[in-house]
């Protein structure tokens, strides 16, 4: 597999993508990027003492100074309360005397529970902590159903350490299922909101306001529901969406309605319906989101792109009062803090300081790449770095900036998505015994078939089984998908010889096959949520030729595991059509290149040396190295697959209950790399065939073109 990781590092210094790791001072002489998957922060390629890329508003002071001190941004300062004192509105966005820069990241936050995948969320920010409230279904045995389990992570804003315990939802004892629909916190006890539903009516039962002690047993609950009807913020069918409630500090709760009007209940702690908020009051198309300020009480942001303003709201004297109004911003989040700062990323994706206090408002961090701004939560620490929060359906991560040298810091990597993946087919072996075939032999196979009176629907299952094949796909995509190794070309000899009847017949059957598929009522189309299984289902019902593997990518260890038990011994991998190789194909899923501009050389090979090591492919998806592998499969009675986070998926294993993994390694280790130098060809055929499918051109016609223009390519190019 060390193979396997050099050819890895080939391909990834062949990548056109240039980045240094974070290690000198702010931005450097260019405009900053930030890669979500590693961390890592991008540079312009313009050689050092060059301007381009460098922003308007760079000053030598926050251009990165090596030996500069880090600027307080807390210390001194006082107090300013937004409920009660004026707001400045923010004046034009300036640079910060010194940029931040991303010193932490990390990820994998929640501390699962092992065998249990989550299966919802809930989130809250409070006292410079995020809370991420996980959702688990823990499925019992079949005919006793499954268990709904409620675990509390905690990541604290300074350490960024995570600490976990379970709450108890069942303490509640409804006589109908509870569902959690949002988590706040306070005096650090969890408050969930969770709806009684009752399947049979449904109806809600109840909208309860659940309060924890810090062991996660139940302290005591709180019927919403009839105030929110009382305000008539419910619906006629009791629908329960996922509502925005929080708990304030001056003891009520303030929940969003389900009628879609954006107005909020505000509830006193005995359940009684104090106020009814309309942070909308008449803009068009309105965005509210409501967070916390400094000390716990609620704030409305209302966002209207078509009024072009936004507007905060907040509760004084149980009377709706408005804090703020200014030009729109189009905002995912805010963080607050007690001396005036609205912490946030901006439209055009720099992090940014405004201080309502004074009306000052200045880019820390210039951000890069459209998810930056897609944050889930932010905060600042007690030293005043902000803290951002993301979950991109797999995984919850965060990076953490400040207004300090990175080289000061610990730089914690904790995830690469660097990882292999293979491109093969899977066939019966009573077709196809050797596991290689010729373009030719595949044709010759299609129309024995035929003459048995055992046609196949389709040659293979599509890409990835979710769609038909067009012709020209067909025969660039599996015929002359080896088109290295090809019978029609010489590349030796720079001869091409795609002006034959067997390349006219060859057109024939592509055309042929992909009007078959296409007129089939069921084709070889797949759309649901098992598509493995089921067109697994047609290779053995004899509906298509081969099987194209279907996996995270193409195909990983987890799907060839699976594969390979349901098909048996009776299958096994086969390359595409090839007259030289074995048509088996390898491609990196991430790469990596340091640029020869690189400021930061030494720096920028150890990362990539980084990426490689067995410490970052552990959890990688896909790892280049035999070693993780090895490592990662947790062999006993039952065969796992370890996942980022420590956490087991159960792997289908042999009927002696060992691992695929020594077949996969093998097939991985006898893969080649698809180059791609000959897309060019492909692309001409392509395009040249597209007449002859469409019905515009004969067969004779295009063969004869295609030779012209490949011959003139090859000649051109020897």
């Amino acid at each position: 597999m060390r193979q396997i990781a050099k050819r890895f590092i080939a391909v990834a210094m062949g990548a056109v993508l240039c980045f240094s790791v974070p290690v000198g001072c702010g931005q450097g002489s260019g405009e900053m990027g930030n890669n979500s998957e590693t961390g890592t922060e991008t540079m312009s390629d313009a050689p050092e003492n060059s301007s381009e890329g460098v922003p308007a508003y760079m000053t030598p002071d926050n251009s990165g100074d090596a030996t500069a001190e880090r600027v307080p941004v807390l210390e001194g300062r006082e107090p300013y309360d937004l409920l009660t004192q004026s707001w400045q509105a923010p004046g034009e966005e300036t640079a910060a005397p010194r940029w931040w820069n991303q010193t932490v990241y990390r990820e994998n936050l929640l501390q699962d529970p092992p065998d249990m995948a989550v299966a919802d969320k809930h989130r809250a920010v409070k006292d410079g902590s995020y809370y991420i409230l996980a959702v688990y279904d823990n499925v019992r045995a079949q005919e006793e159903g499954i268990d709904t389990l409620y675990y509390l992570n905690r990541i604290d804003g300074d350490t960024l350490e995570t600490e976990c315990h379970r709450l108890y939802l069942e303490e509640m004892n409804t006589s109908a299922p509870l569902h959690v629909l949002s988590l706040d916190v306070a005096e650090d006890r969890a408050v969930v909101f969770a709806c009684e539903w009752d399947a049979e009516s449904s109806q809600p039962e109840g909208y309860y306001a659940v309060w924890f002690d810090r062991e996660g047993h139940m302290e005591s609950s709180q019927d919403l529901l009839p105030a929110l009807r009382e305000a008539r913020l419910d619906t006629e069918d009791g629908y329960l969406r996922r509502l925005a409630a929080k708990w304030d500090s001056r003891g009520y709760y303030c929940v969003e309605g389900v009628d879609g009007s954006g107005l909020y209940a505000v509830i006193d702690g005995e359940g009684s319906l104090n106020t009814v908020l309309d942070p909308v009051k008449g803009l068009e198309a309105p965005v509210v989101q409501l967070f916390h300020d400094s000390q716990g009480r609620c704030v409305w942001e209302t966002s209207s792109y078509q009024n072009g303003c936004n507007v905060l709201w907040g509760m004084e004297g149980g009377k709706q009062v408005k804090l703020f109004e200014g030009d729109h911003q189009g905002l995912r989040g805010r963080a607050v803090n007690a001396y005036g700062d609205l912490y946030y990323v901006s439209d055009r994706g720099a992090l940014v300081r405004w201080d309502a206090s004074c009306g000052s408002c200045e880019s820390l961090y210039l951000g890069g790449g459209g998810a930056f701004g897609d944050y889930e939560a932010i905060l600042q620490s007690s030293n005043g770095d902000l803290v951002l929060f993301y979950d991109d359906g797999i995984r919850d991560y965060l990076f953490r900036f400040a207004n300090e040298d990175v080289e000061q810091v610990e730089l914690t990597l904790a995830y690469y998505y660097a990882g292999v993946e293979y491109s093969a087919l899977i066939a019966s072996k009573e077709l196809c015994p050797t596991g290689t075939w010729t373009w030719e032999e595949a044709v010759d196979l299609l129309e024995k078939l035929e003459q048995e009176g055992r046609p196949v629907h389709a040659v293979t299952n599509g890409w990835g089984g979710t769609s038909a094949l067009s012709g020209s796909n067909l025969l660039c995509g599996f015929f002359l998908r080896d088109l290295e190794h090809c019978s029609l070309l010489d590349l030796e000899n720079g001869k091409a010889y795609f002006d034959t009847e067997e390349f006219c017949h060859l057109l024939e059957i592509c055309k042929r096959y992909s009007e078959k598929e296409n007129a089939s009522e069921s084709g070889n189309t797949v759309m649901n949520d098992n598509i493995g299984a089921e067109t697994r289902k047609q290779l053995k019902q004899g509906e298509i030729l081969c099987y194209t593997p279907v996996g995270i990518g193409l195909a990983d260890f987890i799907s060839f595991s699976e594969d390979m038990a349901d098909l048996g011994e009776d299958y096994h991998v086969v390359g595409y059509p090839t007259d030289g190789g074995n048509g088996r194909f390898m491609r990196c899923t991430e790469g990596a290149a340091i640029n020869s501009f690189s400021y930061h050389r030494e720096a920028a090979e150890e990362f990539i040396r980084y990426i490689v090591s067995q410490e970052a492919q552990m959890v990688a998806d896909a790892p280049v190295r035999r070693d993780t592998y090895e490592e990662r499969v947790v062999k006993s009675d039952t065969v796992y697959w370890t996942i980022p986070g420590g956490k087991m998926i159960k792997v289908y294993a042999k009927s002696d209950k060992t691992s695929y993994l020594p077949e996969y390694l093998e097939l991985l280790e006898q893969c080649t790399r698809d180059s791609g130098m000959l897309d060019m060809l492909k692309d001409i055929i392509r395009e040249e065939t597209e007449a002859f499918f469409s019905g515009n051109k004969d067969a004779r016609a295009v063969a004869d073109t295609i030779q012209s223009r490949v011959q003139i390519y090859l000649d051109e190019n020897r």
